[in-house]
Protein backbone atom coordinates (compact mmCIF):
# COMPACT_ATOMS: atom_id res chain seq x y z
CA UNK A 1 0.00 0.00 0.00
CA UNK A 2 1.29 3.16 -0.81
CA UNK A 3 1.92 6.00 1.36
CA UNK A 4 -1.03 8.42 0.09
CA UNK A 5 -3.40 5.52 1.16
CA UNK A 6 -1.61 4.76 4.01
CA UNK A 7 -2.14 8.27 5.28
CA UNK A 8 -5.52 8.67 4.19
CA UNK A 9 -8.10 9.35 7.62
CA UNK A 10 -9.68 6.27 8.47
CA UNK A 11 -13.07 7.64 7.69
CA UNK A 12 -12.19 7.46 3.95
CA UNK A 13 -11.35 3.39 4.19
CA UNK A 14 -14.49 3.08 2.28
CA UNK A 15 -12.84 4.66 -0.84
CA UNK A 16 -10.63 1.62 -0.86
CA UNK A 17 -12.89 -0.74 -1.21
CA UNK A 18 -13.63 -1.88 -4.94
CA UNK A 19 -17.36 -2.86 -4.18
CA UNK A 20 -18.04 0.30 -1.98
CA UNK A 21 -18.81 3.54 -3.15
CA UNK A 22 -20.52 5.55 -0.62
CA UNK A 23 -19.91 7.00 2.62
CA UNK A 24 -21.17 5.55 5.62
CA UNK A 25 -23.73 7.41 7.91
CA UNK A 26 -22.78 9.59 10.75
CA UNK A 27 -22.07 7.66 14.06
CA UNK A 28 -22.27 4.29 12.32
CA UNK A 29 -21.40 2.31 9.04
CA UNK A 30 -23.99 2.47 6.18
CA UNK A 31 -25.86 -0.78 8.12
CA UNK A 32 -26.47 1.15 10.96
CA UNK A 33 -24.69 -0.55 13.27
CA UNK A 34 -21.67 1.40 15.28
CA UNK A 35 -18.00 1.42 13.88
CA UNK A 36 -15.27 -0.13 15.80
CA UNK A 37 -12.19 1.92 16.87
CA UNK A 38 -11.22 4.22 14.23
CA UNK A 39 -9.95 3.18 11.42
CA UNK A 40 -11.56 -0.17 12.18
CA UNK A 41 -12.93 -1.43 8.59
CA UNK A 42 -16.18 -3.71 8.73
CA UNK A 43 -16.28 -7.39 8.79
CA UNK A 44 -16.54 -9.71 5.89
CA UNK A 45 -19.83 -10.70 6.72
CA UNK A 46 -20.81 -6.49 7.00
CA UNK A 47 -19.29 -5.81 3.48
CA UNK A 48 -20.93 -8.66 1.49
CA UNK A 49 -24.21 -7.19 3.10
CA UNK A 50 -23.23 -3.94 1.36
CA UNK A 51 -22.56 -5.63 -1.50
CA UNK A 52 -25.74 -7.56 -2.14
CA UNK A 53 -28.27 -5.10 -1.02
CA UNK A 54 -26.64 -1.72 -1.00
CA UNK A 55 -24.22 -1.48 -4.01
CA UNK A 56 -26.19 -1.62 -6.68
CA UNK A 57 -28.91 0.10 -5.69
CA UNK A 58 -26.71 3.03 -4.57
CA UNK A 59 -24.58 3.07 -7.64
CA UNK A 60 -27.80 3.59 -9.90
CA UNK A 61 -29.14 6.47 -8.18
CA UNK A 62 -26.13 7.97 -7.08
CA UNK A 63 -26.50 7.98 -3.14
CA UNK A 64 -25.14 6.18 -0.14
CA UNK A 65 -28.20 3.65 1.17
CA UNK A 66 -29.55 4.17 4.32
CA UNK A 67 -30.02 1.65 6.60
CA UNK A 68 -32.12 2.16 9.52
CA UNK A 69 -31.06 0.96 12.75
CA UNK A 70 -33.15 -0.95 15.07
CA UNK A 71 -34.13 0.54 18.27
CA UNK A 72 -34.07 -2.82 19.86
CA UNK A 73 -36.75 -5.77 20.07
CA UNK A 74 -39.85 -5.56 22.35
CA UNK A 75 -38.49 -8.03 24.52
CA UNK A 76 -35.32 -6.45 24.85
CA UNK A 77 -36.52 -3.46 27.14
CA UNK A 78 -38.69 -3.06 30.35
CA UNK A 79 -41.69 -4.70 28.55
CA UNK A 80 -40.28 -8.75 28.97
CA UNK A 81 -40.74 -8.58 32.90
CA UNK A 82 -43.69 -6.83 32.56
CA UNK A 83 -45.37 -9.24 29.53
CA UNK A 84 -44.13 -12.03 31.88
CA UNK A 85 -45.28 -10.67 35.45
CA UNK A 86 -48.53 -10.13 33.59
CA UNK A 87 -48.76 -13.68 32.33
CA UNK A 88 -47.92 -14.79 35.66
CA UNK A 89 -50.66 -12.72 37.59
CA UNK A 90 -53.24 -13.89 34.93
CA UNK A 91 -52.56 -17.60 35.33
CA UNK A 92 -52.69 -17.24 39.25
CA UNK A 93 -55.94 -15.46 38.72
CA UNK A 94 -57.82 -18.23 36.67
CA UNK A 95 -56.35 -20.84 37.95
CA UNK A 96 -58.55 -21.35 40.45
CA UNK A 97 -61.42 -20.52 38.48
CA UNK A 98 -60.41 -23.20 35.71
CA UNK A 99 -59.80 -25.78 38.34
CA UNK A 100 -63.39 -24.80 39.79
CA UNK A 101 -65.09 -25.55 36.88
CA UNK A 102 -62.98 -28.56 36.02
CA UNK A 103 -63.86 -29.94 39.12
CA UNK A 104 -67.42 -29.30 38.82
CA UNK A 105 -67.29 -30.88 35.10
CA UNK A 106 -65.72 -34.05 36.59
CA UNK A 107 -68.26 -33.98 39.35
CA UNK A 108 -71.08 -33.11 37.42
CA UNK A 109 -69.97 -36.25 34.60
CA UNK A 110 -69.64 -38.51 37.81
CA UNK A 111 -72.92 -37.64 39.32
CA UNK A 112 -74.23 -38.19 35.93
CA UNK A 113 -73.09 -41.97 35.83
CA UNK A 114 -74.50 -42.71 39.21
CA UNK A 115 -77.56 -41.68 38.07
CA UNK A 116 -77.19 -43.66 35.55
CA UNK A 117 -76.41 -46.42 36.94
CA UNK A 118 -79.07 -46.04 39.50
CA UNK A 119 -81.78 -45.62 37.01
CA UNK A 120 -80.84 -48.80 35.21
CA UNK A 121 -80.17 -50.58 39.14
CA UNK A 122 -84.38 -49.61 39.80
CA UNK A 123 -85.42 -50.80 36.08
CA UNK A 124 -83.72 -53.55 36.58
CA UNK A 125 -84.91 -54.36 40.17
CA UNK A 126 -88.58 -53.23 38.80
CA UNK A 127 -88.79 -55.62 35.96
CA UNK A 128 -87.72 -58.62 38.29
CA UNK A 129 -90.65 -57.28 40.40
CA UNK A 130 -93.26 -57.53 37.94
CA UNK A 131 -92.03 -60.43 36.50
CA UNK A 132 -92.38 -61.94 40.15
CA UNK A 133 -96.35 -60.53 40.09
CA UNK A 134 -96.68 -62.03 36.56
CA UNK A 135 -95.54 -65.37 37.82
CA UNK A 136 -97.81 -65.48 41.06
CA UNK A 137 -100.32 -64.36 39.36
CA UNK A 138 -100.16 -66.97 36.61
CA UNK A 139 -99.71 -69.28 39.09
CA UNK A 140 -102.71 -68.58 41.23
CA UNK A 141 -104.93 -68.79 38.19
CA UNK A 142 -103.74 -72.65 36.47
CA UNK A 143 -104.09 -73.65 40.10
CA UNK A 144 -107.78 -72.31 40.45
CA UNK A 145 -108.26 -73.12 37.18
CA UNK A 146 -107.44 -76.90 37.90
CA UNK A 147 -109.71 -77.18 41.19
CA UNK A 148 -112.62 -75.46 39.67
CA UNK A 149 -112.41 -77.93 36.32
CA UNK A 150 -112.18 -81.19 39.09
CA UNK A 151 -114.92 -79.66 41.37
CA UNK A 152 -116.63 -79.32 38.50
CA UNK A 153 -116.54 -83.22 37.40
CA UNK A 154 -116.83 -84.35 40.99
CA UNK A 155 -120.38 -82.24 40.94
CA UNK A 156 -120.97 -83.78 37.30
CA UNK A 157 -120.53 -87.34 38.81
CA UNK A 158 -122.83 -86.83 42.27
CA UNK A 159 -125.50 -84.91 40.18
CA UNK A 160 -125.47 -88.62 37.53
CA UNK A 161 -125.68 -90.62 40.85
CA UNK A 162 -128.37 -88.80 42.20
CA UNK A 163 -130.03 -89.07 38.97
CA UNK A 164 -129.44 -92.76 38.46
CA UNK A 165 -130.50 -93.19 42.47
CA UNK A 166 -133.52 -91.51 41.82
CA UNK A 167 -134.46 -93.82 38.75
CA UNK A 168 -133.63 -96.58 41.28
CA UNK A 169 -135.96 -95.53 43.53
CA UNK A 170 -133.68 -95.57 46.92
CA UNK A 171 -130.87 -93.56 48.75
CA UNK A 172 -132.12 -90.43 46.97
CA UNK A 173 -131.56 -88.52 50.97
CA UNK A 174 -127.82 -89.81 51.39
CA UNK A 175 -127.49 -88.72 47.63
CA UNK A 176 -128.92 -85.25 48.19
CA UNK A 177 -126.41 -84.67 51.13
CA UNK A 178 -123.62 -85.48 49.00
CA UNK A 179 -124.92 -82.41 46.29
CA UNK A 180 -125.33 -80.14 48.92
CA UNK A 181 -121.45 -80.46 49.93
CA UNK A 182 -120.52 -81.01 46.57
CA UNK A 183 -122.19 -77.74 45.44
CA UNK A 184 -120.54 -75.74 48.07
CA UNK A 185 -117.44 -76.92 47.18
CA UNK A 186 -118.01 -76.16 43.44
CA UNK A 187 -119.26 -72.57 44.94
CA UNK A 188 -116.16 -71.72 46.65
CA UNK A 189 -113.13 -73.26 43.70
CA UNK A 190 -115.75 -70.65 41.48
CA UNK A 191 -115.22 -67.65 43.57
CA UNK A 192 -111.39 -68.13 43.94
CA UNK A 193 -110.86 -69.09 40.24
CA UNK A 194 -112.46 -66.28 39.34
CA UNK A 195 -110.25 -63.74 41.62
CA UNK A 196 -106.84 -65.52 40.23
CA UNK A 197 -108.18 -64.64 36.43
CA UNK A 198 -109.43 -61.26 37.50
CA UNK A 199 -105.56 -60.79 38.83
CA UNK A 200 -103.67 -62.76 36.33
CA UNK A 201 -105.50 -60.48 34.12
CA UNK A 202 -104.45 -57.33 35.00
CA UNK A 203 -100.81 -58.09 35.23
CA UNK A 204 -101.09 -60.37 32.09
CA UNK A 205 -99.94 -59.51 28.36
CA UNK A 206 -102.45 -59.37 25.64
CA UNK A 207 -102.11 -62.95 24.67
CA UNK A 208 -102.67 -64.35 28.11
CA UNK A 209 -105.49 -62.21 29.11
CA UNK A 210 -107.43 -63.66 25.81
CA UNK A 211 -106.31 -67.11 26.95
CA UNK A 212 -107.90 -66.22 30.04
CA UNK A 213 -111.14 -64.90 28.79
CA UNK A 214 -111.65 -67.58 26.38
CA UNK A 215 -110.92 -70.17 29.30
CA UNK A 216 -113.30 -68.75 31.51
CA UNK A 217 -115.72 -68.59 28.70
CA UNK A 218 -115.60 -72.77 28.34
CA UNK A 219 -116.00 -73.39 32.22
CA UNK A 220 -118.86 -70.81 32.37
CA UNK A 221 -120.63 -72.66 29.47
CA UNK A 222 -120.14 -75.96 31.39
CA UNK A 223 -121.21 -74.77 34.61
CA UNK A 224 -124.79 -73.79 33.59
CA UNK A 225 -125.43 -77.04 31.07
CA UNK A 226 -124.38 -78.63 34.80
CA UNK A 227 -126.97 -76.67 36.69
CA UNK A 228 -129.74 -77.54 34.15
CA UNK A 229 -128.48 -80.47 34.13
CA UNK A 230 -128.70 -80.76 38.12
CA UNK A 231 -132.50 -79.07 38.23
CA UNK A 232 -133.22 -81.99 35.58
CA UNK A 233 -134.31 -79.74 32.89
CA UNK A 234 -130.70 -80.27 30.87
CA UNK A 235 -129.94 -78.14 27.63
CA UNK A 236 -130.02 -80.09 24.26
CA UNK A 237 -126.31 -80.45 24.80
CA UNK A 238 -126.33 -80.70 28.34
CA UNK A 239 -126.21 -84.62 28.95
CA UNK A 240 -124.04 -86.24 30.85
CA UNK A 241 -121.84 -87.47 28.43
CA UNK A 242 -121.64 -84.59 26.60
CA UNK A 243 -120.76 -82.36 29.63
CA UNK A 244 -118.36 -84.96 30.65
CA UNK A 245 -116.54 -84.90 26.99
CA UNK A 246 -116.24 -80.93 27.15
CA UNK A 247 -114.35 -81.32 30.85
CA UNK A 248 -112.26 -83.62 29.54
CA UNK A 249 -111.27 -81.19 26.85
CA UNK A 250 -110.54 -78.52 28.84
CA UNK A 251 -107.75 -80.14 29.96
CA UNK A 252 -105.91 -79.74 26.21
CA UNK A 253 -107.26 -75.68 26.92
CA UNK A 254 -105.10 -75.95 30.27
CA UNK A 255 -101.90 -76.91 28.61
CA UNK A 256 -102.37 -74.43 25.91
CA UNK A 257 -102.90 -71.58 28.62
CA UNK A 258 -99.83 -72.65 30.69
CA UNK A 259 -97.73 -72.68 27.00
CA UNK A 260 -98.62 -68.63 26.20
CA UNK A 261 -98.21 -68.08 30.35
CA UNK A 262 -94.55 -69.58 30.08
CA UNK A 263 -93.68 -67.69 27.10
CA UNK A 264 -94.97 -64.33 28.33
CA UNK A 265 -92.67 -64.86 31.83
CA UNK A 266 -89.68 -65.73 29.05
CA UNK A 267 -89.27 -69.16 30.56
CA UNK A 268 -88.43 -71.01 27.58
CA UNK A 269 -85.78 -68.64 26.57
CA UNK A 270 -84.19 -68.53 29.89
CA UNK A 271 -83.60 -72.07 29.86
CA UNK A 272 -82.24 -71.57 26.15
CA UNK A 273 -79.97 -69.63 27.47
CA UNK A 274 -78.84 -71.68 30.22
CA UNK A 275 -77.90 -74.51 27.86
Amino acid sequence: MNSAKRNRPADRWWADTPHTAVRPSPGGNQYGSRRGPRGARPGLLDREYYWYYGYDRCRSAGTAPRVRRSGGSLMDGWLLPLSIALIGMTGTLFAPLLTQRLVGRVQSEQFERQERMAEGQWQREQRAAELDVRRACYVAAMAGYRRYRIELMNFLWLTHKAQEAGAAGGGAGERAGERAAGRADLEAARQAMHLAFAEAQLVGSEAVVAELDATAERLAGAFYRMLRLDEGDPVPDGTFEAIKEDLLGLGERWRGMRAVMRADLGTDARLQRGR
